[in-house]
């Protein structure tokens, strides 16, 4: 091993196509989040449920293009953490307010595959 070997950042290069898609779902919730929360409910959401969708939207593009600009693995790992965090988040609102319940699992669904995809990203690095 050189010494530029050593001092390399290690990357998960696996998990910029993932970006893409995360930065897909962002932008949808940014700009459609009223449309994707009655596809799931089956009513209107209120301003708040919108304001907190794209709230998470933002913080989906954020995470899509640092990840996809700089793919190291600690960030990669990071970044699930911020998933399973977010993917718990979602079932505990989900487990509290009955009329969100549907998008809230929806969400979490969502956010438990960025999880997995990162994960999984970071072990095809491994190998």
């Amino acid at each position: 091993m050189t010494a530029n070997q050593a001092f390399a950042p290690s990357f998960a290069p696996g998990s910029r196509w993932a970006s893409l898609i995360r930065a897909g779902y962002g932008a949808a919730l940014i700009w459609r989040p009223g449309a994707l929360l009655a596809a799931r409910t089956g009513s209107m959401p209120s301003r708040a449920a919108c304001t907190t969708c794209r709230v998470l939207g933002v913080r989906h593009l954020l995470q899509a293009a640092i990840c996809a600009a700089y793919p190291a693995r600690w960030l990669v790992r990071a970044g699930v953490a911020v998933d399973l965090l977010h993917a718990a988040s979602m079932v505990a609102l989900a487990g509290g307010n009955a009329r969100m319940r549907p998008a809230a699992l929806a969400d979490s669904a969502v956010a438990s595959g960025f999880a997995a995809i990162g994960a999984a990203s970071l072990g095809a690095g491994q190998r």
